[in-house]
């Protein structure tokens, strides 16, 4: 059992696997938050250690060698320097917070900083770039939410790497190595154990913070997606809209036939259960498409991906459904009477979300005439 909770905690934090998963999107989110602002200032701080090492190192040395000062200075400075560029263009423009590939990119950033940092202890025997190693070890893990093992493997395998270096490759005294190895060992520990406190907590809070905007954003009676969770999407698409972005989607609003007669003549609970099952109805259409209740009767999917691409099929499967369940209905009790109309983006003419939505909106009442009509023959 002991064995089971370190293995727990060390994969996923201390928080089931299913809870890390879920809770991915708000690590990216948090990270990117942070690295975006981290990224920059280890570059501030490695061109200031750079100048500082070199300006002493020109100091001590009255003849520098010119191949080592290349190796030891242009050459990690250069590296880190086109890296930190691109890291910034890319986190700059855009780089969507929920990619996978976010924690890998900051790993690698993390590991170019090291081995520049690195490589001028290594070649030099130079102090500043040893201790700026050492404490970039140690202060990394505060930058950073991710499985405690993944960084404990990380934090290992760079410190180890300096050591071996530094044992094999530095020009140093016994002395100096004896010290190297002391102090590396030893941020290695403090960095490793930094990570570990760190990471299980943060995992939890963030698995405690989804608990918290899942229930925010979900609907009581009906288990789908509220008007919260709807006003953030629109404003994710207006951004995208306005920023011109390669973005494809199609609006389907549902307004709730009979839902005032059937709380008028049957009671509330009748009319809760005519709304759960329209959410079910809806739900039951679009499977891969986030469904939300924006009014009391009104609900709203947004189609993106393969329900986007399949959407002609899915709307026609949707009538054919609405008019099954209208056959076999006895009475309007029974029925689950919905009007729905649809609006899909063209980026050739639509240039705001609002333009699609009147569009389906339009759609929906004309449709709702229609359904009305039809409706009022059954008694």
């Amino acid at each position: 059992m002991q064995n089971s909770k370190v293995k727990n905690a060390l994969l996923y934090g201390g928080v089931s696997k299913e809870e890390y998963e879920r809770t991915k999107p708000i690590i990216n989110r948090t990270n990117q938050k942070i690295w975006k602002i981290s990224s920059v200032f280890f570059e501030i701080l490695f061109l200031i250690l750079f100048v500082v090492s070199l300006v002493t190192h020109l100091a001590i040395e009255d003849k520098p060698e010119i191949s080592e000062m290349f190796f030891a200075y242009m050459i990690p400075f250069g590296v880190l320097s086109f890296y930190m560029i691109i890291l910034v263009l890319v986190f700059q423009g855009g780089f969507k917070n929920s990619s996978n590939a976010l924690l890998p990119l900051i790993y690698i950033s993390m590991g170019v900083i090291l081995i520049s940092l690195g490589s001028i202890s290594i070649f030099l025997d130079d102090g500043v770039s040893g201790a700026a190693f050492v404490v970039a070890l140690i202060i990394f893990p505060f930058f950073v939410t991710d499985r405690p093992l993944r960084y404990i493997i990380f934090t290992f395998l760079a410190g180890v790497i300096y050591l071996l270096l530094s044992l094999f490759v530095k020009k140093a005294s016994v002395e100096l190595k004896i010290r190297d190895v002391i102090l590396t060992t030893a941020s290695i520990l403090i960095s490793i154990f930094i990570s570990i406190v760190l990471n299980i907590t943060r995992v939890r809070r963030n698995a405690d913070l989804y608990t918290l905007e899942l229930q925010r954003d979900t609907d009581a009676l009906t288990s789908v997606k509220n008007v919260n969770a709807y006003d953030r999407k629109v404003d994710e698409l207006k951004e995208k809209i306005q920023n011109h972005a390669d973005v494809r989607f199609a609006i389907v609003i549902f307004d709730i036939n009979d839902l005032k007669y059937i709380n008028d003549s049957y009671g509330h609970p009748q009319g809760d259960q005519l709304i759960i099952r329209t959410a079910k109805l809806i739900c039951d259409a679009f499977k891969h498409s986030p469904v939300y209740r924006i009014g009391g009767d009104e609900f709203v999917a947004i189609l993106e991906g393969i329900d986007y691409s399949n959407r002609e099929v899915l709307i026609r499967q949707l009538h054919e459904r609405i008019d099954q369940i209208h056959q076999e209905a006895k009475t309007r009790k029974d029925d689950t009477s919905v009007a729905f109309g649809v609006g899909i983006f063209n980026p050739k003419n639509d240039f705001d979300y609002i333009t699609v939505f009147s569009r389906a909106d339009a759609e929906m009442y004309d449709n709702k005439r229609i359904v009305k009509a039809r409706n009022a023959q059954k008694k």
